[in-house]
Parts: C-alpha cells; sequence; structure tokens
C-alpha cells in the first residue's frame, strides 16, 4: 500500500517534503524541529498511522505523550478523526503525569511500594493549603493567593530542575526551611504531589528497569512540546527509550514554560544524549502572512540558545506589524479601539494584554462602544487576582475615607513609606479623626516630606472618585504609583 496515495485521496491530505520526511523517517531516535503553523500535530498523527498501516506496529505498542490534557485529548481525536475506520485499536495518548501515575500503580499492585495519596485530592490538605500554613507560621503572616501560587511553582520548580531548595535563587525569604518543612509534612501524612509522581517514578526504573518492561514498557515513545519538557521528564524519558525508538517534537524557539522548570537548552545537546539522533525540520508556516515571518525571523535570530532554521511561508504578504507609541492606558485603549472599528464585523480580532490589569481598561473600552468580546481566562480566577483585589480596594476607599479594611489592602502599595508601627497607630487613631487621612495627618504631622505624600494621594483617590474606569486604571498606576509597587511583586503579581 501507498500511504501517502492513501493520505491523499482517502485523506485529503498531502504532506510536504519535510513533512513526508518526518512521517517515514526510519532513524531510531529523531528530533523533529517544528516553527510555529507547520503542521506538526497532523505530521505526528500522520507518523503514527504509518507505523501501524505501513509498518504494522502495534497499536499498543506506541505511546506518546504530550504536555497538556487538553492537546492529548485534541491529538487522539485528530487520530480518531483519520484513521479510526482503519485502525481498531487504542493508541496510547498521555500527558507525563498521567503515565507515571499509572506506572505507580502497577508497581503497587506488583507489590512494590504503596502509592502515596495524591496532595492535590484532599480537600483538607492541598499543597498551596499546606504551603499557606507553613509560611505562616515561619513568618506569621498569610500570603494572598496569586503569592502563595508562585512559592508553590518556586517548589515545583526546584523538583523539576532537580537542584537543592538551597541553589534556587527565591523572592521567598526561608525558601529553603519552606520547601524542607513541606517535604516532612508530606511524608508524615504519606502524601505525595504531582512533582513526586515524576520523581518517585525515575527512582523506581533508575533502580529496576525491569519493574517498566514487566509494565508493559513501549517500543515506539513520541514525545510533543519537548522544548518545555523539564530536566526530571527529560531523565525519565531517557529511562524508558532505551534501545527503542524514540521520536521527538518541539522547536526551542518557542519554549515558553522556563518559570516551570522547562529545559529547551536540552535539545541543544540531544546528541550528546543521544548520539544517533537524526534531525529534521519543518519550515514553513501555514498559519501567518510573510510579514509576520520576515518579523518572527528578525527577532528571533538574536537569540543564542537555538539551532538555526529558516522559517518560510507561501501565504500572501499581509499587512506589516506596527508599533504604536501612546502616552497612557486611556490613549492605549482608543487606539485599540480605532483599530478594531477598521476591521470588517466579521473578522475576529485577538488581544493580547501584559496582565489583568493592563487588559482592565481595553475591556472597559470595549463594553461602552458595544463590541462583544470574551475573555480566554478563568472568570473566578481573574477576578480573585490580587491586582483586581487591589483596583476594587482602591476605589471603595476613594469612595469612603474610613474603609480601614480597604486601606489595610493598599497603604503601603502606594510609595508612601508607611511602617506596619505607624500604620497601628494610624488605625488606632481612626475613631477620634474625620476620616483615615485625618489620622495620618495627626500621626506624620511633624514630617513635611511625609504630609506630601499623604495630600498626593488623598487627592488622587478623590480623583478616582469623579473619573471614567479607564482614567480610574491611569490613576492607579501612575498617580498612586502602584505600578512600581507592581515591578518590585513577584511574577505572579504580574500574570
Amino acid at each position: 500500500m501507498d500511504f501517502f496515495k492513501y493520505l491523499h485521496d482517502e485523506l485529503n491530505l498531502n504532506p510536504n517534503a519535510q513533512q513526508r520526511e518526518a512521517i517515514h523517517a526510519p532513524e531510531k531516535r529523531i528530533l523533529l524541529e517544528a516553527c510555529p503553523g507547520s503542521g506538526k500535530t497532523t505530521t505526528l498523527v500522520a507518523r503514527l498511522g504509518y507505523l501501524i498501516i505501513h509498518e504494522k506496529i502495534c497499536p499498543t505498542d506506541i505511546l506518546t505523550l504530550t504536555f497538556s490534557r487538553f492537546t492529548a485529548r485534541d491529538m487522539e481525536k485528530r487520530f480518531t478523526r483519520l484513521f479510526g475506520n482503519r485502525i481498531n485499536y487504542p493508541v496510547g495518548f498521555s500527558t507525563i503525569h498521567s503515565f507515571c501515575y499509572r506506572f505507580l500503580f502497577y508497581c503497587q499492585s506488583a507489590g512494590v511500594l504503596k502509592v502515596p495519596q495524591l496532595i492535590e485530592k484532599q480537600y483538607y490538605a492541598g499543597k498551596n493549603r499546606i504551603l499557606t500554613n507553613i509560611y505562616y507560621d515561619l513568618h506569621q503572616e498569610y500570603l494572598d493567593e496569586d503569592k502563595i501560587l508562585e512559592l508553590s511553582n518556586e517548589v515545583s520548580l526546584v523538583k523539576n530542575k532537580m537542584i537543592l531548595p538551597s541553589q534556587h535563587k527565591s523572592y521567598f525569604q526561608k525558601f529553603t526551611e519552606i520547601f524542607q518543612k513541606y517535604e516532612e509534612y508530606k511524608v508524615s501524612k504519606n502524601f505525595m504531589d504531582f512533582d513526586d509522581m515524576l520523581s518517585l517514578t525515575l527512582k523506581l526504573i533508575t533502580h529496576n528497569i525491569n519493574l517498566y518492561y514487566e509494565y508493559g514498557g513501549y517500543n515506539y515513545i513520541n514525545v510533543d512540546e519537548v522544548q518545555d519538557t523539564s530536566l526530571l521528564q527529560h531523565r525519565i524519558i531517557e529511562k524508558i527509550s532505551i534501545d527503542k525508538n524514540l521520536f521527538m517534537v518541539g522547536d526551542i524557539d518557542q519554549s515558553i514554560y522556563a518559570f516551570r522548570g522547562a529545559e529547551p537548552e536540552y535539545l541543544l545537546n540531544i546528541k550528546n544524549v543521544f548520539p544517533q539522533t537524526r534531525l529534521l525540520k519543518l519550515e514553513t508556516n501555514y498559519r501567518s502572512t510573510k510579514s509576520i515571518v520576515a518579523l518572527s525571523n528578525e527577532i528571533i535570530k538574536n537569540s543564542i540558545y537555538r539551532e538555526d532554521k529558516n522559517m518560510r511561508t507561501d501565504n500572501e504578504m499581509g499587512h506589516l506589524a506596527r508599533i504604536i507609541h501612546v502616552k497612557d492606558t486611556e490613549s492605549q485603549s482608543q487606539e485599540v479601539l480605532k483599530i478594531i472599528e477598521d476591521i470588517p464585523i466579521n473578522q475576529k480580532v485577538g488581544i493580547l494584554y501584559r496582565n489583568n490589569l493592563s487588559g482592565l481598561p481595553i475591556a472597559s473600552s470595549l463594553l461602552e462602544n458595544g463590541h462583544m468580546f470574551s475573555i480566554r481566562e478563568n472568570y473566578a480566577s481573574f477576578f480573585r487576582h490580587s491586582v483586581i483585589k487591589d483596583v476594587f480596594a482602591f476605589i471603595m476607599l476613594s469612595k469612603n475615607f474610613n474603609d480601614v479594611k480597604a486601606f489595610t489592602k493598599v497603604y503601603y502599595k502606594i510609595g508612601v513609606p508607611i511602617s506596619k508601627k505607624a500604620f497601628q497607630s494610624i488605625i488606632n487613631k481612626v475613631s477620634h479623626e474625620r476620616d483615615i487621612f485625618g489620622a495620618m495627618y495627626n500621626v506624620y504631622k511633624s514630617n513635611k516630606n511625609m504630609l506630601e505624600h499623604i495630600t498626593r494621594v488623598r487627592k488622587s483617590l478623590r480623583k478616582i472618585k469623579i473619573s471614567k474606569p479607564e482614567k480610574i486604571l491611569d490613576i492607579i498606576e501612575n498617580d498612586l504609583q502602584y505600578s512600581s509597587y507592581i515591578k518590585k511583586s513577584p511574577s505572579s503579581v504580574q500574570i
């Protein structure tokens, strides 16, 4: 059977020369570097079809590891849509965490170990809840939800980079102690987290690879989005692919998860790990215009952590990218609005913004002008974000200068050096003064510089009370100097 004729005649697929080469490449070790929009998922799915239909490989002998559950489901749907009528046996699409979870429970059934309970499934003792309590015990202070997420990510980063907590430069004080107490707590309760699943799997197969072979093993292993794979995950893949066929797909230029422990540089040294690896490329972009491809090539060529590629496209030239300089958030929203209103009504428009705070005035402007839109964000998560909570606190304080709760949330975020001791004095005096600002004037009555700061803040809050939404954000960011606080805060605040 001519497999490529089958793809063309039956499935209406016509792979280009580079895609064909990747689909039927016979080498045991292959790294396919695929530029954006190059059809890498279709190529990988077609390769699976080629192995099963043309090479007669049993579907249960193939494992495909993907970055997320969404990607795994999407790839499985594509495979079923293309080859479901020819292949009746299940093909394994899985995240590496799911793969490790199943392997650990096989080991438990074989009497090798008792698998700890997954901490993320414990209502009363989730990972973030435990870290919150540990942090409070050490600092007598509760972190908000976003900072706890940042702390949780740092704990995962240490494990995925396979380093000691003392080797990690953390934003959080006493990070090493926090890490150690978290590990001790899990051991005492027989818990594990998602990262422990990986570490435990690596430990088991390192000491006894036969456990993996008894589990069933796979002779053909595919890894998608390999540029976002951590060192810990790479080590597992190395172990399970010894003397097996390994097909990796990724692009170091597209790696965006270094903060989670991704090791894109691993790809640059792939031949040191697998000396016989064949490097293939997909360089034709079917998604973007010529102008976008040219700009992307020009920017990414400055990276020193990459293999040379020549991304190209046969698409039309398209509009040139423009850089528009604006003076504030209000004028930025107006520029975005102008661009949208020049686009035909039946066209979809995507707006990317740096963080939740910078997205609010744009959303407000769209609403005011009758433009429907959706936000690709978990709404509950959006409104729980610390930045959004701070914005609400500023607005509440502008409406009521006696709102102690709102003042407590933002007093140290407005460019005024109020110590905790001074803050407590202010709160104690509020009941004897007309409002919070009267109490502040009382506490700092002999400090001319602080009195000027306090007056600035008071005037800015009064402006918020009478301003439009987009102007409110500008006042908070600039007049109240909230942007300075954001820049000094951990990256989770700037999501």
